[in-house]
């Protein structure tokens, strides 16, 4: 078997927008055996993850813990550890999965089914599968995000008639120890996938458990080094692109609060509302108009013709908010509000209908400047409420340099998934690094507690604060507890770390 191998230095750990910074003790960067061969990912994959057994028990005898990170966007601390932190970028091995791997039982069918480890980029995720015409079954998301912290954090993109990325995988290849029994191969008892003898293929232990599956989806790295996935494609389409400006008043708040696509269409006639994949609204909360933006994406058939978003369009349906609001990043505190107001009134103009790939749709740089975010998740009913009172705030929306921005997601299985209601609505709320916007982000917290609105977060977004802040997870929480207890036995402490401590997840 060829070896995987490791580079390793200690020093300050930053992510990728500058809101976090921490002194580790190692900084590790793991690479699988080089160069790749396609005859040996299976073996490659089971020596990186003996790699990743040895580094957890070289913490689990140091008494310290560790943390897996890729592409270094988390805006929280939820991924990061003082003792050990991985990076995961190199893990980039892929296998379709053939007729000989499926289990008698399953009711997925092979051909949709690939396995990818953890550090493999979105967008590279998008690109092979369009090259085998197949694409994932949720919209765009960050571009250098991996899909290790995409499924982890719960990243949601936009699926109203789906869900998150996460909702995509169907088996979670995660390493729980330093014993060659604490590799395992993770799936829902309800929805079998693979043999037994795949597992034994890629070095693993086959467990079929639907609370530990539910547990382990979105755990942030608190469930164990997970290595990779198996992710269920469906047949490749284009998307058609269209973002057009409605004004506040005219029926909005019926739209917003019950995605009624039959109303949308009376103010955008080119969307067909049989067609609508995701919907996204953006808000100047600074721009007294009363105007909104809403950007649509339809799935159309691969055959329908190519139309292409010009090279120079500024911020194209697809664009990340975050990336918007870093656009004006340097710019002086107090004058941000007003420099946001002229970005979004010069570039933010009404534009399309694009038609391509998903690959092409959501090709962006992700992060332009200083910026930062947090996102609730909050009953679909309560979306217009929520954004007259996110209006009402006060003097921290004076202060606030960001903007609004509300899409949808479809309930997810996961435990400590954002998507916790029938329909969720998304309230994300992207704003340039400062003292106005971390303010008035705690003012959102607290004015939703005091309307008794339930709400739910974002894993790599700032976060409400204390143990409290799951209170409308409900009774997932101590399922979380007890699975993960259950999955890792004694070894938890080592996948402990400030933030699953603070919100009372340690256990």
């Amino acid at each position: 078997m060829r070896e995987s191998f490791t580079t390793e230095e200690t020093g300050q750990w930053v992510n990728r927008n500058h809101s976090i910074s921490l002194s580790v003790e190692r900084l590790v960067e793991l690479w699988p055996p080089y160069p790749p061969r396609p005859t040996t990912v299976l073996t490659d994959v089971q020596a990186t993850a003996d790699t990743v057994r040895r580094l957890i028990g070289q913490v689990r005898n140091a008494g310290g813990s560790m943390r897996a990170y890729g592409g270094g966007l988390s805006l929280s601390a939820v991924a990061t550890s003082p003792h050990l932190m991985v990076n995961t970028r190199h893990l980039t091995l892929k296998y379709p999965i053939d007729y000989g791997c499926m289990d008698s039982k399953s009711s997925y069918h092979y051909s949709n089914l690939f396995y990818f480890q953890c550090g493999t980029l979105l967008p590279e995720v998008y690109r092979y599968l369009e090259g085998r015409g197949r694409t994932l079954p949720t919209s765009g998301t960050c571009t250098n995000q991996t899909l290790g912290g995409a499924v982890s954090t719960g990243t949601h993109a936009s699926a109203h008639h789906f869900g998150s990325v996460s909702d995509a995988v169907v088996a979670i290849h995660v390493i729980t120890g330093p014993e060659p029994d604490d590799v395992l191969w993770l799936e829902r008892a309800t929805l079998p996938a693979v043999t037994h003898n795949f597992a034994d293929r890629i070095g693993a232990r086959l467990v079929r458990n639907d609370d530990l599956f539910n547990t382990a989806l979105i755990s942030f790295g608190s469930c164990g080094f997970v290595m990779g996935f198996l992710v269920n494609t469906i047949p490749l389409h284009k998307i058609k692109a269209v973002r057009r400006t409605i004004f506040v008043g005219s029926g909005l708040d019926h739209i917003l609060q019950t995605l009624d696509f039959d109303a949308l269409h009376t103010f955008i006639p080119s969307v067909n509302s049989t067609s609508v994949n995701d919907v996204t609204f953006v808000v100047n909360p600074h721009n007294s108009n009363g105007t909104v933006h809403c950007t649509v994406m339809e799935r159309v058939e691969l055959n329908t013709a190519t139309i292409p978003a010009p090279a120079n369009t500024d911020i194209r349906p697809g664009t990340n908010m975050l990336g918007v609001v870093g656009l004006v990043g340097n710019t002086s505190p107090e004058l941000i509000p007003q420099s946001l107001h002229t970005l979004l009134d010069k570039s933010y103009k009404d534009v399309g209908p694009f038609v391509d790939t998903p690959v092409a749709t959501y090709r962006q740089p992700t992060v332009f400047g200083m910026a930062t975010s947090t996102e609730v998740g909050i009953p679909l009913q309560h979306t217009a409420a929520v954004l007259h009172l996110l209006r009402t705030i006060g003097t921290p929306l004076l202060n606030y340099a960001g903007i609004f921005a509300i899409r949808y997601i479809k309930q997810t299985r996961a435990f400590l998934g954002m998507a916790q209601f029938p329909i969720t609505a998304v309230i994300e709320l992207p704003g340039v690094k400062c003292q106005g916007t971390h303010d008035f982000h705690k003012a959102v917290f607290h004015a939703l507690k005091s309307a008794s609105v339930p709400f739910t977060f974002h894993w790599g977004m700032e976060m409400p604060e204390g143990p409290e802040a799951l209170v409308h997870y409900g009774a997932n929480k101590e399922r979380w507890i007890k699975a993960r207890r259950e999955l890792l036995g004694s070894n938890r402490t080592l996948f402990d770390n400030d933030v699953t401590r603070a919100l009372g997840l340690s256990d």
